[in-house]
């Protein structure tokens, strides 16, 4: 057990989370390889996954540079506000805010 603290442990991958793919293509500017990436992330990650509230972005838009999702919290919240107005369309009867905790618009 003493050997297990010098390595780190490897990650798993989600299920939900394949490692990209050839014909996965970004959303933003339609590159392939595109990661998928939870809109709603944190506590409510598992939540964007059950409601399908995940997009598609290349490695430039999800995490590398200033313009990325994770680095620009406007870029960030116009995503949000755009999958909130989604889950209204596609859920009228439930109640985002409810569920999500947060109103985005």
């Amino acid at each position: 057990m003493l050997i297990r603290t010098f390595f780190k442990e490897k990650k798993h991958r989600a299920k939900n989370n394949p490692m990209p793919k050839y014909d996965d293509i970004c959303s933003i500017c339609g590159n392939i390889g595109a990661e998928l990436h939870e809109v709603y992330y944190g506590k409510n990650r598992q939540l964007s996954i059950q409601y399908k509230m995940q997009i598609r972005l290349c490695a430039n838009h999800h995490r590398i540079g200033k313009s990325a999702i994770h680095n620009d919290k406007d870029f960030s919240d116009r995503i949000k506000r755009e999958y909130q107005e989604k889950f209204i369309v596609m859920y009228p009867d439930l109640d985002f805010v409810k569920i999500f905790g947060k109103n985005y618009l």
